[in-house]
């Protein structure tokens, strides 16, 4: 995950990897965007790509409380806009000791006392809670090391059959004692990173345990769980992972999407190694992102900086040009990670522990002009864009007719778009917000009117949503 990147950027200093805690001393640093004071783009709406499934953020599933979480959970729900919510079980050790010498029986004594516990009514009560909200798709993500048994930071072969039967019980009873829908289920953890993100595997063994775990669901009538796959900490390690998991048929029908982790804002190779597969309709998710941020590991103030939100809505226009469905920002409220051993600041959400208080931090407020205004079901659209440096995005819903350009206007001064509306059904007004660093989600007020086109006028260093939805 985040933790290894900044140690590996101290040592790897003469590699261009992207790594933002340090740049390489002997290439000079990217050319400052150049934007014109006037810039006019056209959107083509019959020019449609990909279809997109939502944006969300990481949740702890540790950290319910008794329910001092759900103000948080109800603002980035109804407030950001968030329908995506992957659901941390943190760590992946619960069973300390092996339950009987029979992989393929469950000990249900043994689990239900384990699944009793505070930890674990934690997390059904925070499932329970995010699975009832309209239109919402949440994942059971499992994160962290095994028990030292079964290898601790491996799985060893002889070990593996006892850790699906681990992971898989925590799905039956989840759906048969609890009631819960679990739909989406990520068994496994940037393995291709290892300790203590989760276990090192390389890509056949993570395949086989895959489809080990759908072969054990379906044999407790649990047919319907689709997988998240393979959930890599380095995105360029997709293709690797992937492999193996396209050339076995039966597991490919129960991946429901292609997900990885990506922290420095580059995801080439992962769209054409889907388009060059035998599944080339297949979408993706980055299930974790943000702009690298090494001092949010211990240092709340590191995570209220202006650049590390406006950079962070970057990185998802980013994806989203790429042909990315769907991203899940990390994380969504400061929360404690026992295999970290440590409070982390990551969250879009800052955590007061005086008073159990939450309040947006400005990757929540940039995420919001995004979130906001592209939901589920929309279609991107093609634009063009003249100066690539204004980062815009334009989607369209055929159903509800519903329109959104969003974008980021990242020079230091303010810039007049002219956007003009082809191959669309009529449009007669757009309502404009924009994020600055010292003015969240500022509405313009009354509905611009649209013949055609329509001119907005961006503030310096923005984001911006221009949308006939109403928020």
């Amino acid at each position: 995950m985040r933790r290894l990147i900044g140690a590996l950027c101290l040592v790897l200093l003469l590699i261009t990897s992207g790594c933002s805690v340090l740049s390489n001393p002997f290439r000079r640093p990217p050319p400052p965007p150049v934007v014109s004071e006037a810039v006019t783009v056209r959107v083509n709406g019959a020019a449609a790509l990909q279809q997109i499934d939502g944006f969300g953020v990481n949740i702890n599933g540790m950290a319910w409380g008794e329910g001092t979480v759900i103000p948080a959970l109800d603002a980035l729900s109804d407030d950001l806009g968030a329908t995506l919510f992957r659901v941390v079980v943190d760590e992946t050790d619960w069973e300390q000791q092996n339950d009987n010498d029979d992989p393929q029986q469950f000990n249900w004594d043994y689990y239900q006392q384990i699944y009793r516990e505070p930890k674990f009514t934690s997390l059904w009560e925070t499932l329970r809670y995010l699975e009832q909200k309209p239109g919402s798709q949440v994942i059971l993500n499992v994160m962290g090391r095994v028990p030292e048994w079964m290898g601790r930071t491996v799985i060893t072969p002889e070990a593996e059959d006892e850790w699906v039967e681990m992971v898989t019980s925590l799905v039956v009873y989840g759906r048969n004692e609890q009631g819960l829908a679990l739909r989406l289920f990520s068994p496994l953890n940037e393995v291709d990173l290892g300790n203590p993100e989760g276990p090192k595997l390389d890509p056949q063994q993570y395949a086989r345990l895959a489809r080990k775990v759908v072969d054990r669901l379906d044999s407790q009538g649990i047919g319907d769980i689709r997988l998240i796959a393979p959930d890599t900490a380095y995105s360029d390690r997709v293709p690797e992972y992937l492999a193996p998991i396209l050339s076995d048929a039966t597991l490919m029908q129960r991946v429901e999407r292609v997900a990885f982790h990506n922290y420095g804002g580059a995801i080439d190779g992962i769209p054409q190694a889907i388009r060059a597969s035998d599944y080339p309709t297949l979408r993706f998710w980055v299930t974790e992102y943000s702009r690298w941020c090494e001092g949010c590991l211990t240092d709340p103030a590191e995570s209220e900086q202006w650049a590390l939100g406006a950079d962070t809505a970057d990185y998802l226009l980013y994806y989203l040009d790429r042909g990315a469905s769907g991203a899940l920002l990390y994380e969504g409220f400061d929360s404690y990670y026992h295999h970290h051993g440590r409070l982390e600041y990551w969250g879009i959400l800052s955590y007061d522990e005086r008073d159990g208080s939450f309040a947006p931090r400005h990757r929540y407020h940039t995420a919001a002009q995004i979130f906001r205004y592209v939901r589920p079901g929309m279609l991107r659209l093609a634009i063009e864009n003249p100066e690539p440096d204004l980062k815009l995005q334009a989607f369209h819903d055929p159903v509800s007719g519903a329109f959104t350009l969003v974008g980021r206007n990242p020079v230091d001064h303010g810039v007049t778009l002219t956007v003009e509306l082809a191959a669309l059904p009529t449009i007669t007004a757009l309502q404009l917000t924009q994020t600055t660093e010292t003015a969240p989600l500022v509405s313009a007020g009354a509905a611009i009117p649209v013949d055609g086109r329509v001119s907005i006028e961006l503030a310096a260093d923005s984001v911006f949503a221009l949308s006939t939805l109403d928020q």
